[in-house]
């Protein structure tokens, strides 16, 4: 224990009994042994809250010093605490699963306690959210995500219902108790929908992605969902016309790391905090219209050393809380005018048999003179060059023909000397792809579907873009674009007992090559099954079969193909003559 530690520990003691204080040390920070307590609505502004020996604490900060003052005294032990600031009011949540007791307090602008109560909880609660009902009653959605059993219920007027059954895991939730409603997203191995409960009813939406994180908010009178895909995307959606209206806003790879969605919303303008504590940064999305959000930028700043991340605003400026594993609480502030890079792109030009990379992107503030420092290699983490020598935003490089490859690159503002974080761009060039290789999903037999289509899953599946159909021709170049979900991929169509192939093949975006197609052979309804044929000739005909097509997908010549499918012909002839000698 350091010093300051050690003093600010007896400094706390002297004067516990106090309802209020000034907590020293530089600027106040870092806090110890505090945990910060998140909101489920907005951030918060220039006050948070955090809780510790059972108490619950409001921070204010004025002229770097930090006021602190208790405002409650928790009953339960929590295993969580929430907050949600309502403008006139604030709900302090705290619920242990162990004991099943929920515990809630409503606080008034002086935080006198208007209302508290204990619940009993049905089942344990990973998340929950509130409004306020009839009478100015908390209302509660409950979501529990552990077990092979995910629900969703509601609790008000002391009776809890449960709305939503699901194996798939919930990734956002959120209460309109006003419409009397209920949005939850939820993604299962193939696809993923926002689900509605209103009233009683349910009605599911599919949506165009498959989300990492998301978080619902009330934009306008219209419920609007924000996420981020899992290729960095980040989407709005919302429903309308019976349908789910989906929008990209912006693209990072980087977002991918980005566990928790934090926002802000100021008249019109919108600030959007993503944090990635494992890699030490934050990034920060910015639309000054909230109407038209996909005009915004995406800032990235460093962190210090979070295991978890509360973001929010003090005296107007970006903000955040940074809890380290030390269970120290430090106070992180963005700096507006630290030099930002944004809108990475690339595009790759054939010169002389090797690939011409074209590198653009868009630098902040605008109306500043930026020099560069880079460097590309294979690594993910390198140091550019420590010279600035570009003066453009936008640089060519010649590459290797084929591979993964990283742009580092860091901006300097010529005036001011200030440098940007360093940035780490991914480039990867696969001229030379890989055969798609493929799993049949949802097969009555071996090899065999029942002639609604065909359900498979890309088991070597990349960001890549992927063709595929489906014919009776052993050759075929697929041209139909095709959209994998978690790697699945499901055609449909009516197909007539038969041999078919499913042809697929994969086109890199930025250097615009095709892998090799794939014909995978299949077969619809002729064949038989064990109850019809008896059970040991049919184990001998599956295996039979099984060897035939593997015989014939690994086969290099079309008259190698042409002898095992002739193969295959007599064991269908067989066979059927078996199933109408049974009749």
């Amino acid at each position: 224990m350091t010093k300051l530690q050690f003093l600010v520990i007896l400094i706390y003691v002297f004067f516990s009994s106090e309802m209020v204080k000034g907590i020293s040390g530089a600027q106040g920070w870092p806090l110890y042994d505090t945990k910060i307590i998140k909101s489920g609505i907005f951030c918060w502004e220039d006050t948070f809250y955090g809780y510790k020996g059972g108490d619950v604490f409001s921070y204010t900060t004025d002229s770097g010093k930090i006021t602190e003052k208790k405002i409650y005294s928790l009953t339960v032990n929590p295993d969580h605490v929430k907050m949600f600031p309502f403008g006139d009011a604030l709900i302090i949540t705290a619920w242990n699963n162990q004991k099943r007791k929920l515990e809630y307090a409503v606080f008034d602008k002086s935080y006198g306690v208007v209302e508290k109560d204990m619940i009993a909880l049905d089942d344990a609660t990973d998340d929950l959210d509130i409004r306020f009902g009839q009478g100015r009653r908390p209302a509660f959605l409950f979501v529990k995500n552990s077990g092979n059993q995910k629900r969703v219920s509601i609790w008000f007027d002391e009776r809890q219902q449960t709305i939503f059954l699901e194996s798939a895991p919930f990734i956002a939730s959120f209460l309109d108790w006003s419409t009397l409603s209920a949005y939850v997203l939820a993604r299962s191995a193939m696809k993923s929908y926002i689900r509605l409960w209103q009233k009683g009813l349910v009605e599911s939406y599919e949506i165009p992605f498959l989300p990492l994180v998301a978080r619902f908010i009330l934009i306008n009178n219209q419920i609007t969902m924000l996420a981020i895909d899992i290729r960095g995307n980040l989407w709005q959606v919302y429903i309308a016309q019976n349908k789910a209206i989906a929008s990209k806003l912006s693209s990072l790879p980087a977002l991918v790391y980005v566990k928790q969605l934090d926002l802000y919303i100021k008249e019109n303008s919108m600030t959007l905090f993503m944090p990635t504590p494992d890699r030490k940064k934050i990034y920060i999305y910015k639309s000054s219209d909230i109407r038209r959000p996909d005009g915004g930028i995406i800032e990235e700043r460093p962190m210090i050393d979070a295991n978890d991340v509360v973001p929010g605003q003090i005296a107007n400026q970006n903000v955040w809380l940074e809890s380290s594993a030390a269970k120290q609480v430090y106070l992180n502030r963005e700096n507006e005018n630290m030099p930002t890079l944004n809108n990475f792109d690339w595009i790759v030009n054939m010169k002389n048999g090797y690939p011409e990379v074209l590198f653009t992107w868009k630098s902040f503030p605008q109306n500043k003179n930026f020099q560069y420092r880079y460097i590309i290699d294979g690594k993910e983490n390198s140091p550019p060059l420590p010279e600035y020598r570009l003066n453009e935003n936008r640089l060519t490089a010649r590459l290797p023909s084929d591979g993964n490859f990283y742009l580092h690159i860091q901006s300097m503002d010529v005036v001011a000397g200030q440098e940007s974080v360093i940035y780490h761009i991914p480039v990867f060039l696969k001229f030379s792809l890989k055969t798609p290789e493929i799993s049949m999903l949802d097969e009555i037999s071996p090899n065999v579907v029942s002639g609604n289509g065909v359900h498979f899953s890309v088991n070597n599946i990349a960001p890549l873009e992927y063709y595929a159909e489906i014919t009776n021709t052993p050759e075929y170049e697929p041209r139909e674009k095709v959209y994998p979900m978690a790697g699945e991929i499901q055609i449909n169509m009516n197909l007539k007992p038969g041999r078919y192939y499913i042809h697929i093949r994969s086109k890199d975006i930025k250097t615009g090559g095709y892998s090799p197609t794939l014909h995978y052979l299949f077969f619809c309804q002729f064949y038989t099954t064990e109850f019809s044929l008896g059970a040991s000739d049919f184990n001998k005909d599956i295996g039979r079969l099984k060897i035939l097509i593997k015989q014939y997908n690994d086969a290099k010549s079309l008259d190698e193909k042409d002898k095992i499918l002739k193969e295959l012909e007599y064991l269908k002839n067989s066979l059927e003559q078996e199933i109408s000698n049974s009749k």
